[in-house]
């Protein structure tokens, strides 16, 4: 086992995990005998409190589950999980406190490997001192460590010198996934980061790991993800086309109105044209005709007063001629040169 010793002024430090499920496993297959519901507030809220009856009772109920479940899913001793010690207030240990994968068989740890959930430095760290980071004997099988938190808490029943930091069961199979105990100097603490039945070589396939960055694969699946990236692609493509069509209709819309209001500006100037043309006819019409009535009156006008002298002139001749003197002294000069004017006019017709 792997017991780490803290003095009470580092205690203080010890950060407290607050997810009280597991994120790779979400199917419950059985019903425990006591609810989750029953566990204390402090579990999620960062709190700490020291054991009861009540809380190792309910992790030995727990236990129970456990050993349950393996028989019933028929992995019994057999699983694989990734560990690491976790004691951040401590000396620093090196290799131990990374993550590493642990396969078991017959409820023995078969083989301990350096988990690629580490960073690049933790991995340097451990392959710098391998056979120590993968040594079976500094590291314990889930039902051990079950023990070994059980012993504790019934230990510290009442106990206020011994402390529950976090303790984090996993929904689904029910085992210790977080756990962080404080009694005086001594302190327990670890992570199981994934799990699943049976013995598995592979850490891919118990942590769901992506090849190509070795990190946690994302909640959506490589093939949802080119699916989803070909629609983006499609849909992009399409509101381009029709961005296109609706400029292309645009630029057609436009000059079918250009050309029906050039249309109708000739038709406009062909219309003005016209009604110009029909005003110049008319008042050359209207010209015409003043004329011939000009024409006629002033060829009236000439008739009547050929009328008029040619009865002035007839009148003239009936009457008996007078003598010199007499005519000199009544007739007027003008009357009389207008009448022998009149008379010549009239004789030479």
């Amino acid at each position: 086992s792997c017991i780490a010793t803290c003095t009470m002024q580092q205690a203080f430090a010890v950060f407290i995990l607050a997810f009280v499920h597991d994120l790779h496993h979400a199917r419950v297959y059985s019903t425990p005998t006591v609810s989750t519901l029953d566990w204390p507030s402090f579990y999620g809220m960062g709190e700490s409190t020291m054991p009861t009856e009540s809380i190792c009772g309910n992790l030995s109920l727990y236990r129970e589950e456990w050993n349950a479940l393996k028989q019933s899913q028929g992995f019994d001793d057999a699983h694989s999980f990734t560990f690491s010690w976790n004691c951040a207030p401590c000396p620093p240990r090196g290799c131990l406190d990374s993550n590493k994968y642990i396969v078991v068989q017959n409820n023995a740890i078969e083989s301990v490997a350096i988990s690629k959930l580490n960073d690049d430095g933790k991995r340097q760290q451990c392959n710098n001192d391998l056979t120590a980071a993968t040594n079976a004997s500094n590291y314990q099988t889930i039902d051990k460590l079950y023990q070994i938190t059980i012993d504790w808490c019934n230990a510290g029943i009442n106990d206020p010198e011994y402390k529950i930091i976090a303790l984090v069961l996993n929904r689904e199979y029910f085992y210790p996934m977080t756990v962080k105990l404080l009694h005086s100097q001594s302190y327990i603490a670890y992570d199981i980061s994934c799990f699943a039945p049976h013995a598995h070589q592979d850490e891919d396939t118990v942590c769901d790991l992506d090849d190509s960055d070795q990190q946690w694969s994302f909640w959506i699946s490589k093939e949802m993800q080119e699916f989803l990236g070909w629609s983006m692609i499609f849909l992009i493509l399409t509101a381009c086309s029709l961005g296109y069509c609706i400029n292309w209709l645009k630029k057609k819309k436009s000059e079918k109105i250009e050309k029906w209001r050039e249309k109708e500006e000739r038709q406009k100037e062909e219309r003005d044209k016209e009604k110009a043309e029909k005003r110049a006819k008319r008042k050359a019409k209207a010209k015409r005709k003043s004329s011939k009535v000009k024409h006629r009156s002033h060829l009236e006008k000439h008739r009547k007063r050929d009328a008029n002298d040619a009865q002035l002139a007839a009148e003239y001749a009936s009457v008996p001629p007078h003598d010199d003197a007499s005519s000199e002294e009544e007739v007027d000069p003008e009357h009389a040169n207008h009448i022998n004017h009149v008379v010549e006019e009239y004789t030479d017709q």
